[in-house]
């Protein structure tokens, strides 16, 4: 969800808690993640305000963009958590952290999950949330989350296109959206596929 709708693309800390919530009471991540200094920033925000606006439905429009995503995950490490002058800012920003990772280190991605809801297939970040959380809470490196992050998401394209491709008989794949801007995210969906 976007939280305060076209806010949410400028104050990427909007997608970060709008994800939490998805999977855990504000009570419950405090409870889980007090020390993490995200959670004591999302603690100075209207909270109540969005948890009512996400339990009515008001001014927090439905979002299936990828780069909603990103901008969550970068806000959830430090990267222009509070705003953002342009749309695409903290992934471009959170690309370039995570290049400095995939050149040195062997990096595995996050775990997620997918399901078939009502014949369609659904990709659920609860899994990678809840890996990312524990890194942040041991102090992993915000590059190396950054990657992990990155091969997370390509490996999930890269797996449900290929079994939709051998589902339907198809042997093209096209790659579109404002998320494959990002060329390391390209490169690792490009070379899965």
């Amino acid at each position: 969800e976007m939280l305060g709708g076209a806010k949410a693309m400028y104050e990427p800390w909007r997608n970060t808690y709008a994800h939490l919530r998805q999977f855990e009471t504000l009570d419950r991540l405090v409870a889980d993640y007090a020390s993490l200094e995200l959670l004591e920033f999302l603690q100075q925000k209207p909270l109540a305000n969005l948890d009512q606006m996400m339990d009515r439905g008001l001014n927090c429009p439905e979002a299936s963009s990828c780069g909603r995503l990103f901008d969550a995950v970068a806000a959830a490490i430090g990267i222009c958590r509070e705003s953002a002058s342009h749309e695409g800012q903290a992934a471009i920003e959170l690309e370039s952290l995570a290049v400095q990772a995939m050149t040195s280190l062997q990096i595995s991605p996050y775990p997620y999950d997918r399901q078939l809801e009502q014949g369609q297939w659904v990709i659920s970040w609860v899994s990678l949330w809840r890996a990312l959380l524990k890194d942040l809470s041991s102090r992993i490196e915000p590059s190396i989350i950054a990657a992990r992050f990155h091969l997370c998401v390509a490996d999930a394209v890269t797996k449900l296109s290929s079994e939709l491709c051998r589902q339907y008989r198809l042997d093209s794949v096209v790659l579109s959206g404002g998320v494959f801007q990002n060329q390391l995210l390209l490169e690792a969906v490009t070379d899965g596929l």
